[in-house]
């Protein structure tokens, strides 16, 4: 065996047709690993999807820091979110869900990496505002 170093890199690989986009979606999280996937069948068995992206705590943020809070209360009961930890550096994540869900579930995916306005900005545009109507009163007051 080799001592390489080995890097993450994005690979296209076969999944079933009703599991694709939350793959893809998921695929879109640096760092997420995609193991397993499985379209599910409606009725008889759940769609589901186990990935590894860092060790318990991060996995865990992301499981239910980030997407739990997106998923809407009609898609809860739907939805289950898991984290598996086989010690400190490893853990994996499972998402099982109704398969009919499986495109609601991957646009909250999206939705949650969708680059949102900081409140950093929001308080620097407050502040230009505040300072352009000061400015201008100063100049109607002149």
């Amino acid at each position: 065996m080799s001592n390489h170093r080995e890097v993450l890199v994005k690979v296209n690989a076969w999944v079933d047709e009703g599991i694709a986009d939350l793959v893809s979606a998921l695929s879109e999280i640096e760092g997420l690993i995609t193991l397993e996937s499985c379209q599910g069948d409606a009725g008889t068995r759940d769609a589901f999807v186990i990935f590894r992206y860092g060790d318990w705590q991060k996995c865990g943020v992301l499981l239910f820091g980030r997407m739990l809070p997106r998923i809407s209360p009609d898609l809860r009961a739907d939805v289950s979110l898991r984290l598996e930890a086989h010690d400190t550096d490893t853990a994996l994540g499972r998402i099982t869900l109704e398969p009919s869900v499986v495109p609601a579930f991957a646009r909250c995916v999206r939705e949650m990496l969708a680059p949102t306005v900081s409140a950093e900005m929001l308080s620097t545009t407050a502040t230009e505002r505040v300072s352009g109507a000061f400015d201008e009163l100063r100049k109607a007051v002149a």
